[in-house]
């Protein structure tokens, strides 16, 4: 199964390889309500770099869990595998406002109400500050291998609180985004992670199925960011 971790970080390296190639002129198109026009492609937006630091994330995630039975005996390798929980700690809590800002870029009034955006903010905040003290400075880690995988995993049998609160608040928006600018990917790659997460998180070949789930959640939020950065005047 360490081959199949490794084939999932070599397409995720194809898709942030991808991403800096980004350029050329749009063709053009007829402007619909709620639909972004055609326009000349911008510099790379902040939504784009994060989603490029969330790919790195899952780039290192696969490498380290696929090239686990080799290194297992260096030292430093516990370590190694705690940086896994900190670039997912420190990336996915931001999606919320991703999600918020696709959605005043199809023109959403409400997108752009500072009384959302402050919530929304806090939300953020709160997931970010408990991912960093779950997940980085009360992190416990215990060896285990699964599968030939061999890697180091949590202690706590607490849920990913964090995740899944911003999982839950991204398919809001997302449903919004849908319903505003007629793009259900977004929201449909939401779901398919939450759902297939959700139900095969216990299991012990669970993490295999998640790290697929994120790949294909991933190419939902590229697709939204290049339609809605390439497509808007």
């Amino acid at each position: 199964m360490s081959f199949l971790l490794l084939t999932y970080g070599a397409i995720q390296a194809g898709l942030l390889i991808w991403t800096f190639r980004w350029s050329g002129v749009p063709r053009a198109g007829v402007p619909r309500a709620g639909v972004p026009r055609a326009g000349v492609p911008r510099a790379a937006s902040a939504r784009l770099w994060l989603l490029r630091l969330m790919l790195f994330g899952m780039i290192y995630d696969n490498l380290v869990q696929g090239v686990g039975q080799w290194f297992m005996d260096s030292a430093i390798w516990e370590s190694i595998n705690a940086g896994r929980y900190f670039l997912h700690v420190v990336t996915l809590p931001w999606l919320t406002l991703l999600a918020l800002s696709l959605l005043r870029e199809a023109d959403v009034a409400a997108a752009s109400n500072r009384v959302l955006w402050s919530v929304l903010g806090a939300i953020v905040l709160l997931a970010l500050g408990w991912g960093l003290y779950h997940d980085v400075a009360a992190l416990e880690l215990e060896p285990v291998t699964r599968y030939g995988v061999f890697k180091y995993v949590s202690v706590s049998k607490l849920p990913p609180l964090g995740t899944i609160v911003t999982n839950l608040v991204v398919l809001v928006l997302a449903a919004l985004l849908w319903r505003a600018a007629r793009w259900p990917w977004l929201f449909a790659g939401a779901l398919f992670i939450f759902l297939l997460n959700g139900a095969t998180g216990s299991q012990p070949w669970g993490f295999l199925v998640g790290n697929f789930a994120e790949l294909v959640f991933v190419g939902a939020l590229l697709a939204t960011e290049y339609r809605f950065r390439l497509w808007r005047a």
